[in-house]
C-alpha cells in the first residue's frame, strides 16, 4: 500500500521542480508514471529534494562512472533487490538484465532466492558477493579473494558500495510501499497479500 502520495510537478516547490526536471533530463520521459507523478525511488527523492539531489546524482555515478561490466551491476542489483523483495527495482533491473542477455531462468532463479546459473566464474562471484553483502552486511573474505582475481581494488569497493545503494533504495521502496506500474504482475504475490491482511488487521 502506497504511504506517501504521488507527487506531481505543479504541486512542487521551486527546489522540487529543479529536481524533477534534472531527472527527467537525465532518465527520460519514462520516469514519469500514468498518473503524471515520478515512478519508482524518485518519487520518494522529490519529497525531500535537498538530499534527494544528491542520491540521484549518487544512483547515476554507480552506473555511469563505474569501471565495472554493466552485466555485472545488473546482476548484483538484482540480487540485492531480491534478496529485500523490493519489487519496482527488481522489476525495472530485470528488464536491463534481459536487454543484456540474462534469460529468465536465472533472473527468476534469483527472484525465488536460489543460486543461478551463469555464464562465468566472475559471474558467480560477483552474485555471491552481492548476496552475501545483503544477507550479512559485510563479505567474506573468501569470496573478496576470489574476485580480485578478476576485479582490482576499485571495482571492488564500486560493487559494494553499489550493493550498498540498492539496500537503501530496497529499504526506502518497501517502507513507503512505491507501487509498480500498473498491470505489471507481482513479483512476490503472496508477501503482497500478507502486508495486506496485516494492514486490515490493525
Amino acid at each position: 500500500m502506497r504511504r506517501i502520495p504521488p507527487l506531481i510537478r505543479e504541486n512542487l516547490d521551486a527546489s522540487g521542480k529543479e529536481l524533477w526536471d534534472e531527472v527527467v533530463a537525465g532518465r527520460g520521459p519514462r520516469v514519469i508514471a500514468q498518473d503524471g507523478s515520478m515512478a519508482g525511488p524518485f518519487g520518494l527523492w522529490l519529497v525531500t529534494p535537498g538530499i534527494g539531489r544528491h542520491l540521484v546524482g549518487l544512483g547515476g555515478s554507480l552506473h555511469t562512472d563505474t569501471t565495472l561490466d554493466r552485466r555485472l551491476t545488473e546482476l548484483a542489483t538484482i540480487a540485492v533487490t531480491a534478496y529485500w523483495r523490493a519489487e519496482y527495482p527488481f522489476w525495472a533491473h530485470a528488464q536491463m538484465a534481459r536487454e543484456l542477455g540474462f534469460p529468465d531462468s536465472v533472473l527468476d532463479a534469483i527472484a525465488a532466492g536460489d543460486p543461478p546459473v551463469l555464464t562465468s566464474a566472475l559471474e558467480e562471484t560477483v552474485y555471491d558477493i552481492a548476496r552475501n553483502v545483503a544477507e550479512t552486511g559485510t563479505v567474506d573474505p573468501a569470496l573478496l579473494d576470489a574476485a580480485s582475481a578478476s576485479l582490482d581494488q576499485r571495482q571492488l569497493v564500486e560493487l559494494v558500495v553499489l550493493c550498498g545503494w540498492y539496500t537503501l533504495v530496497s529499504f526506502a521502496i518497501n517502507a513507503f510501499g512505491v507501487p509498480l506500474p500498473p498491470g505489471v504482475p507481482h513479483q512476490w504475490p503472496a508477501d503482497v497479500k500478507e502486508h495486506q491482511r496485516e494492514e486490515a488487521e490493525q
